[in-house]
């Protein structure tokens, strides 16, 4: 399982259009915390303004990633056998081609 993400200036460096919040705040939750900006600030869908400061409530946490993480982990588990398997025998196969032979240890 690959878990994580690309800032957003990566995001728009492979020229993407980037979401500006974080996974972290969906996870994790945000406190109510003051917006500023430059610029007056206004919701496009209902055309009401704001100004240039929002009191933001906070965001409750979801917990989408540990949740699937703990609803799921029989299966990872078992994926993480399932690989640490096929690793183990191409470490054996690569031991096998090893000529043990030509070796010396230097003292």
């Amino acid at each position: 399982m690959q878990v994580g993400f690309y800032g957003w200036q990566k995001v728009e460096d492979r020229g993407k259009d980037p979401s500006r919040s974080s996974p972290w705040w969906i996870e994790q939750g945000t406190k109510p915390h003051l917006i500023h900006s430059s610029k007056t600030m206004y919701d496009k869908s209902t055309a009401t303004k704001y100004g240039h400061n929002v009191n933001h409530p906070g965001q409750a946490a979801t917990h989408v990633l540990r949740n699937s993480v703990y609803n799921n982990i029989s299966e990872i588990k078992a994926a993480q056998e399932e690989y640490l398997k096929l690793l183990s025998g191409e470490i054996e196969k690569a031991k096998s081609k090893i000529d043990d032979e030509d070796y010396e240890e230097d003292d």
